[in-house]
């Protein structure tokens, strides 16, 4: 998808790969887009954050009995995706439909159908670019909701080893990721299945502060008391399809922020859950 104009473009960090061992029967993991063929795939997102009343611990499970307050949200996008519209390493996608269990943002939800959005891959499959052409009909906040979606997304990724790898393959990937807080994020993967170009991966995520300034949309900044974010996910990956074919990823965080001397902490837990079906 070329650069045009009302296009919103969204750097993805990319990370750095180290293998630990490249399996049995190594063989190479490098695309072969099929430039002909429209994928259809769903991208579904559950958002959870939990602000837990004060005094409690930041490693608590969040309960309604727990106090506090939660928010709650499942979006749905049905996505037909195709590779190497402007080059290889593009991906262009069109929102065909797209759902909400959220009655109050399920309007401006339904709006961004028709948006379209262009992903530049790196070499190992991950995303290094998001760039997002909103319909003419699509709400700031139904946009808002598409683009964060697709930036989590993006940012949880899975980066493929540019060498061969088998079956019980094994890499670590990293990256530094920006936002109120500046993150090293780690992602350890195993290649458990591979079927021609259908590779199926395991994966583990790993998310720590690199220093303890948490930074609010007003210039303000708060101090990290504590903090910690992790993960787990699997995905299968179609080296000639453009995005994932299937998978499952949960990641969870947890912190404990605090403003000046004296005041109560504010502890918060947040979940990310997302989804690729080709249903």
């Amino acid at each position: 998808m070329a650069a045009q104009p009302g296009a919103a473009t969204i750097p993805v960090p990319a990370a750095d790969v180290t293998v630990q061992t490249p399996g049995s029967a190594p063989a190479s993991l490098q695309r072969r887009p099929d430039r002909d063929a429209v994928q259809k795939v769903t991208l579904s997102a559950t958002s959870t954050a939990t602000t837990m009343d004060p005094g409690t611990s930041a490693s608590a499970v969040p309960s309604a009995a727990a106090g506090g307050s939660q928010l709650n949200q499942t979006v749905g996008f049905r996505l037909a995706v195709q590779r190497g519209c402007d080059a290889s390493d593009d991906v262009a996608a069109t929102v065909l439909a797209a759902t909400t269990d959220d009655a109050s943002q399920r309007t401006d939800v339904q709006t961004v159908a028709g948006t379209r959005f262009g992903v530049s891959l790196s070499a190992g499959y991950a995303p290094v670019a998001l760039q997002v052409l909103p319909a003419t009909t699509a709400t700031d906040a139904g946009r808002s909701t598409l683009e964060q979606t697709l930036v989590q997304t993006m940012q949880e990724a899975v980066t493929l080893p540019s060498q061969p790898m088998g079956v019980g393959a094994r890499w670590v990937a990293t990256r530094t990721l920006a936002g109120p807080v500046r993150l090293t994020q780690t992602v350890t993967a195993i290649l458990t299945h591979r079927d021609g170009d259908l590779v199926s991966i395991d994966f583990t995520v790993d998310e720590q502060p690199q220093d303890s300034r948490y930074s609010l949309p007003n210039g303000q900044n708060l101090t990290i008391d504590s903090y910690r974010t992790s993960g787990q996910g699997s995905v299968t990956i179609d080296l000639t399809r453009g995005l994932p074919v299937a998978g499952d990823t949960r990641i969870v965080n947890a912190r404990s922020l605090s403003g000046a001397e004296g005041s109560t902490p504010l502890v918060q837990q947040t979940t990310f859950e997302q989804r690729w079906n080709t249903r």
